[in-house]
């Protein structure tokens, strides 16, 4: 298993210690959630990175990347639904969860549709790019 595969998988393995800490709900303990939260998302940038430099991209890899993704992006939502509208409305939250998870289902559609004609779309790194606003 390659750097980067090693990577998409801690990212997977980080989601249990997200939800744990989050339910312990305990001053210093909740921080840890955000914190290994933080460190699951880092892995995203640094997983495409490392395998793309290291030039050690696989099928397997692309495919697992974005799994891993929805599955940490999911848990979150979810668990900011938990939170009983203290940062969003539960209507304006809703809302935001089904924009994302529709574009996630689409784009799902969009790679099965190409698997089946042998065509595996991956990320690059022009999805990583933030565009600033004035």
């Amino acid at each position: 298993m390659n750097t980067a595969m090693k990577l998409t998988v801690s990212r997977v393995l980080f989601i249990p210690l997200v939800i744990i800490f989050y339910i312990l709900n305990d001053g210093a303990l909740s921080w840890l959630s955000y914190l290994f939260f933080l460190i699951a998302a880092s892995t995203d940038f640094l997983d495409g990175y490392i395998a793309r430099k290291q030039n050690t991209v696989t099928d397997l890899g692309k495919f697992l990347d974005p799994i891993a993704d929805k599955i940490l992006v999911c848990v979150t939502m979810f668990m900011i639904a938990g939170m009983s509208g203290a940062i969003f409305s539960n209507m304006a939250f809703f809302i935001c969860a089904g924009l994302i998870m529709s574009r996630e289902l689409i784009i799902d559609a969009f790679r099965l549709i190409a698997a089946r004609k042998d065509i595996v779309i991956a990320a690059d790194i022009y999805g990583k790019i933030v565009f600033e606003t004035k």
